[in-house]
């Protein structure tokens, strides 16, 4: 775990000091906050101590931005995606806990002051439970629990004017060593000499040493020189004090820079400044073009604004987006102030529904496009805008004229939900629209099956089929036969992850791959073929399984699509495996976990790992086998596989671990295991794809198609014992037992325990 700490784009200045202090107290606290106003710089000081502390925390440090977070119960999920956990149905914080209890990190938290309530609260949570786990906080406020070590982040040092250094020893004073920074950055030939040394020192003690301020204003040499500069400050401190030149309150000294640059932009300029300030997080041209032009601005002149805005320091870029171009961000000051100028001129509302209504038409865009060989860069881009989706979802919570773009925009979200990993988010915002929304509309219909969906991926099944038949009912009054096959699709998913009817389940979603079929809905054939060859498998049907499977990739591959042809190849890989065809059965296995890594689908690369780790297992590779079924272990874990759907998947799981443990010794494989249990998701990968030696061939099924492991337990059932007892034996959950039972009876069509045993007395008669 290397962690996220980004990369730092432009110089660090001074703060020695308080960079001593921040390592003395984590060396003994376990959370501190940075506290001060606005523009002081807090941020930079906490990433650049997170940055010299890193080898202190061997599991990572990382960074989360709360400044776009509107929603507090959002707190906990953003933290655990930033670590890349599945989304559980148990809720982030467990799914967390579980995650860093044993681990060393820092936990950096910026911008906690408008969710001190969540964020105290969740902080002391964590710190509780993970005993190794460091938290740096930045905030206006401190969160205000016991234990909290409070560091008031001052501003930068000036010298006094009347014991004015020369200007080498100026250039070492804080607050004119980052002034001098930016202004060479600006004008490379600019220097500190005798002449300019009092205006540069009277200009760092005017802008009271803030950092923002002090770039703010070193923008402004593009146009003035410094004397110019000071000049015009002195005249709007004046101006804003009514003349009261002396002792200005430092979050007034940087209201006053941030409305002075305000005043120095033009007429339009100041328009987008305050209509960008809708954009949650960075933003793109196109959606700045979107929705900030008109009543004023043209959509081609928002260009050459926004370069003005970035030459004036309003806006920074943050490098290209993933699908090339540009992305732009302002500051959280910066963007306080503009929202404040929006809601001033009354078009905040207005411009608001804009901006829904610039990532509803994005989300469904995106949904109609997903089948494609454009998929991974919709699910690229979609990251990208994640907190603008988020905006525009809380958008949609206010007022009643909401209800049905809020249904629209987090059903339209499905697959970006299901596919990158956000499972339980999906659902949250899926469940307030749906509360909020009108009854008996095809969107309500379509929120139903989203939401009810997602409850059954992540093991919810009471919750997911009381809304998939909800919807299947409203579907079937409606007439919309779309909506109702998504529905039977994954109630029959849900019978399949539940231990239900099987015979019940295949027919459900074979209706719903006869009704994708019918209305053309390749996104919704591929998926439903690919579910249903699991339950073909179960059913003994061994043949039609594989050949659904190899129909979902065929559709899938026509298209140029990649996510659910790496669930067609996971579904083939498990034939092969099945059928004893360990080469097939890794080839097919790797392809698929190259298709799906870059979605980050955790559940997804935890069955084709598994895999990977069965073949390593029967091949002899014991020590690398445990590796990568301890890899899987915490997703498992997570998502609570072991508790629905997977049972035949875990036998062969339980399996492998049984043998590795065999081979290795119990000391060796728990080491192994636990090794592979603190790997990331990249890592886990990346383990995966470094064995390219093919496979020990070796004989996974007999003649009568049962595994070994179902002859062994058929033999214990012949001799009379019990799951339990059974269990007990083979060192296995009961669980497992009573579905490799269920599995003999429906290979060998017998309806009973003693069929079975008059069966294993022929066959060794």
């Amino acid at each position: 775990m290397s962690g996220n700490l980004p990369e730092d784009f432009t110089s660090f200045v001074g703060r020695r000091r308080e960079l001593d202090q921040v390592r003395r107290l984590l060396s003994s606290a376990r959370i501190v906050t940075l506290t001060g106003v606005g523009g002081v710089g807090k941020t930079r000081l906490a990433l650049r101590s997170a940055a010299e502390l890193r080898a202190g925390f061997p599991d990572g440090v990382w960074v989360l931005e709360l400044a776009a977070l509107a929603e507090p119960w959002l707190l906990a999920q953003a933290v655990a995606d930033v670590f890349g956990l599945p989304q559980s149905v148990r809720g982030p914080l467990p799914a967390l806990i579980d995650h860093l209890k044993d681990r060393r990190i820092l936990l950096v938290l910026d911008n906690c002051e408008h969710l001190l309530e969540a964020a105290a609260a969740f902080v002391l949570e964590l710190l509780r439970a993970c005993p190794q786990a460091h938290v740096l906080a930045t905030s206006r406020h401190l969160l205000g629990f016991p234990g909290e070590h409070v560091l008031p982040v001052p501003p930068l040092a000036s010298p006094p004017l009347e014991q004015l250094p020369a200007p080498a020893e100026l250039a070492e004073w804080e607050a004119p060593s980052l002034f001098l920074d930016r202004a060479r950055a600006v004008d490379p030939e600019f220097t500190l000499t005798e002449r300019n040394r009092t205006t540069v020192a009277r200009l760092c003690l005017r802008l009271d040493g803030l950092p923002l301020a002090i770039e703010l204003a070193a923008a402004r040499l593009r146009v003035l020189d410094v004397d110019q500069l000071l000049e015009r400050l002195e005249d709007r401190f004046a101006l804003l004090k009514g003349g009261n030149r002396a002792g200005l309150p430092r979050q007034q000294t940087l209201g006053a820079l941030v409305d002075w640059s305000y005043q120095l932009c033009s007429a339009q300029e100041q328009l987008l400044w305050s209509r960008l300030s809708v954009f949650a997080g960075s933003f793109d041209l196109t959606a700045a073009a979107e929705v900030c032009s008109g009543d004023g601005i043209e959509p081609d002149e928002v260009l050459d604004l926004v370069a003005a805005l970035i030459d004036k320091s309003v806006l920074l870029t943050e490098g290209s987006g993933p699908g090339g171009g540009r992305r732009y961000r302002m500051l959280e000051s910066i963007r306080e102030f503009g929202r404040a100028r929006l809601a001033e001129s009354g078009g905040e509302p207005a411009l608001l529904l804009r901006y829904r209504d610039h990532y509803r038409a994005l989300a469904a865009r995106a949904t109609a496009e997903w089948f494609g060989a454009e998929q991974l860069t919709w699910a690229n881009r979609l990251r990208a805008e994640h907190a603008n989706l988020r905006g525009a979802l809380e958008v949609c919570t206010v007022g009643p004229a909401g209800d049905v773009a809020g249904l629209e925009l987090a059903a339209d979200l499905w697959p970006y939900w299901v596919c990158c990993g956000f499972l339980s988010e999906g659902r949250q915002w899926l469940d307030r629209m749906l509360a909020a929304g009108p009854a008996r509309t095809t969107a309500r219909a379509g929120a139903l099956w989203s939401s009810g969906s997602l409850a059954v991926l992540q093991g919810d099944i009471p919750t997911g089929t009381a809304l998939l038949t909800e919807c299947e009912d409203m579907a079937a009054e409606l007439d919309d036969q779309e909506r109702l096959a998504w529905a039977r699709q994954y109630r029959g998913l849900a019978l399949m992850f539940g231990g239900g009817d099987l015979r019940q389940a295949s027919a459900l979603i074979e209706d719903a791959v006869r009704l994708h079929r019918a209305a053309g809905n390749l996104l919704g054939l591929g998926k439903s073929l690919y579910m249903w060859s699991p339950v073909l498998s179960f059913l003994g049907d061994g043949q039609r399984s594989a050949a659904v499977a190899q129909e979902s990739l065929e559709v899938a591959e026509g298209q140029g699509e990649q996510w659910c042809r790496s669930y067609a190849l996971y579904m083939l890989s498990l034939a092969a495996w099945r059928a004893g065809d360990l080469g097939s059965a890794k080839a097919l296995a790797l392809h698929s976990v190259r298709l799906r890594a870059p979605f980050r689908d955790s559940l997804g690369l935890a069955m084709a790992v598994d895999i990977l780790g069965w073949i390593a297992s029967a091949g002899g590779k014991a020590e690398f086998a445990a590796r990568l079924l301890g890899s899987t272990e915490p997703i498992w874990q997570s998502v609570g596989a072991l508790e629905f759907g997977f049972q035949d998947m875990v036998a062969y799981y339980e399996e492998a671990v049984r043998r590795s443990r065999a081979q290795l010794g119990e000391r060796l494989f728990a080491e192994a295991f636990h090794a592979g249990t603190r790997l990331d998701q990249d890592e886990a990968v990346q383990l995966a794809l470094s064995d390219t030696e093919p496979p020990v061939p070796a004989a996974r099924t007999s003649g009568n198609g049962l595994s070994p492991r179902e002859q062994e337990v058929a033999g214990l059932v012949a001799q009379g014992l019990g799951n339990r007892e059974i269990a007990e034996r083979l060192v296995l959950s009961q669980r497992t037992v009573e579905t490799h039972v269920s599995r003999i009876m429906t290979k060998l069509d017998l309806g009973s325990r003693a069929q079975v045993a008059v069966w294993v007395v022929r066959r060794d008669g």
